[in-house]
């Protein structure tokens, strides 16, 4: 008995799959990221979250570079965490930005009166 190959198309379903899972897998790693950046934010930890920050971008990058079409509704969904997350991150930033801002007012408050204070010895 003789086997006889045939040439048969390849399987563009399969590599869709692949590139689903793949994709779905990238995000997974992009939301337990910004989780991460989240909790180093909220730390005060501003070098690390800069870091992951960085480690979050490629991720994106490499990520939607394989998008060809609509994301499924899976994506959809994480894309939609990521947003939020993000809005959380953000409103952790400002809200560092503003302390920080007071703090430098407040510093800057005592180092006159503490000058016009020696100024008067």
């Amino acid at each position: 008995m003789r086997l006889v190959h045939v040439n048969m198309p390849p399987d563009t379903g399969g590599e869709e799959v692949l590139r689903e899972r793949s994709r779905r897998f990238q995000l997974a790693r992009v939301l337990k990221v910004t989780e991460q950046m989240l909790e180093q934010a909220t730390a005060g930890n501003w070098d690390m979250v800069e870091d992951l920050e960085a480690q979050r971008a490629l991720e994106l990058q490499e990520c939607f570079s394989m998008q060809d079409e609509a994301p499924s509704e899976l994506i959809a969904e994480a894309l939609a965490t990521l947003i939020y997350l993000n809005e959380q991150l953000v409103d952790i930033v400002r809200y560092a930005r503003e302390r920080a801002s007071a703090d430098r007012f407040e510093h800057r408050r005592a180092l006159q009166a503490a000058n016009a204070y020696s100024e008067g010895l």
